[in-house]
């Protein structure tokens, strides 16, 4: 996969959310295990409908692990990151939901 091209406004703005670490690059991929180890690129040979409905998985599947972590973790901290999570991963689904409307005149099986 290719490296996340940062613009500077991001990094910025990365640099302001986590100061005294990598984890907004992490996140991104640009830190951490080397690039062999890292997720491999998607399949461009798929359409790219199908890839948008692979990405709309696994960010729906995030929201339900979300959804369980609520069940496991205690503390109104816990509950409040992983919703605010949560929140962050809907407004995503949201985003390429309204983006690319024909994923959802066609919706997933």
């Amino acid at each position: 996969m290719p490296d996340y091209l940062l613009s500077k406004d991001l990094e910025n703005a990365i640099d302001r959310l986590y100061p005294d670490n990598d984890t907004g690059r992490l996140a991104l991929g640009l830190v951490g295990p080397p690039q062999s180890a890292r997720m491999a690129q998607g399949d461009t040979s798929l359409s790219y409908i199908d890839r948008v409905r692979a990405l709309l998985e696994t960010l729906e599947g995030w929201v339900k692990l979300n959804a369980e972590e609520i069940l496991e973790f205690e503390g109104e901290l816990d509950e409040l990151r992983i919703r605010s999570e949560a929140r962050a991963t809907l407004l995503a689904l949201r985003e390429i939901h309204r983006l690319f409307p024909e994923v959802v005149q066609n919706p997933m099986t």
